[in-house]
């Protein structure tokens, strides 16, 4: 498994588990699989190296005000003093997005980042793995029953949305309308329930619309949104979505959402 995330690192858009059939019937259903996401990345544009294009433009892109102004819109609810949770969602191209991100928040960030990020079944403590070699602030698994702590990641585990129940994780069962598991529009709309205008959330790179609802109910409850830029998404459709649903505050590239993030804290 430390070889598909050496392919990330390197430039690889996803990964997918070696197949085990059980059975015959499983075959075609593999096989569309696969041949589902091969489609979908067929699309993404080629980059030369993720990192470099990233370095090039840091340095301009942090003094931006982004396409939706200044980060915190007048009347949001809420100041640095009061924020209390990091959400994310993310899907195609989310664990290098998400590695960057996560480099540039301090360990010492004084709220917890929930995170619900679309990868194949098996991979996710892989995934927290590499992450956490790669950053500062700790990263880990989430578990039912957790009250989420500053200073750390959590990784929804796959196969059951992530939730936020009062002040602790749930994982509920998936919605019909629930495309993607884990949902990063029921992590949202946990978020804006219980958090509101003291939650800062963020929607990357991805395929489809989920989260776009989600963040939307978060803008609305006050809380400040991020959604990442076209230029540094490797698909750009669940930004979009969310943009067009109206969920954003704030429009920026890849390279300068971590540093966003912190400054909700540190301002």
């Amino acid at each position: 498994m430390g070889r598909a995330f050496d392919a990330l690192e390197l430039g690889a858009l996803e990964v997918v588990k070696k197949p085990e059939l059980r059975d015959w019937a499983d075959l075609g259903r593999m096989g569309t699989e696969l041949l589902r996401t091969i489609k979908i990345l067929a699309r993404v544009r080629v980059i030369t190296h993720v990192s470099g294009r990233r370095e090039a433009r840091l340095a301009g892109d942090l003094g931006q005000t982004g396409a939706f102004g200044p980060l915190g819109r007048p009347g949001a609810a809420g100041d640095s003093a009061t924020r209390t949770i990091v959400a994310i969602g993310s899907s195609t191209g989310g664990p290098s997005a998400l590695r960057t991100v996560f480099a540039a928040l301090p360990a010492e960030l004084p709220a917890p980042v929930l995170v619900a990020q679309h990868i194949t079944d098996g991979f996710v403590p892989g995934l927290v793995e590499w992450l956490d070699a790669g950053c500062r602030i700790r990263i880990v698994v989430a578990e039912e029953g957790v009250m989420p702590q500053a200073g750390t990641v959590y990784l929804a585990p796959t196969g059951a949305n992530m939730v936020l129940l009062r002040d602790r994780i749930a994982f509920a069962q998936p919605a019909a309308e629930h495309l993607y598991i884990p949902s990063a529009d029921a992590l949202f709309e946990s978020v804006a329930a219980t958090h509101g205008g003291t939650a800062v959330a963020a929607i990357l790179t991805g395929m489809g619309a989920d989260g776009a609802r989600g963040l939307k109910a978060l803008r609305d409850s006050g809380a400040l949104t991020i959604a990442q830029d076209e230029a540094s998404c490797t698909v750009f459709g669940m930004p979009k979505a969310a943009i067009e649903l109206g969920g954003v505050d704030r429009v920026l590239p890849l390279a300068s959402i971590g540093p966003a993030i912190t400054e909700c804290f540190t301002a």
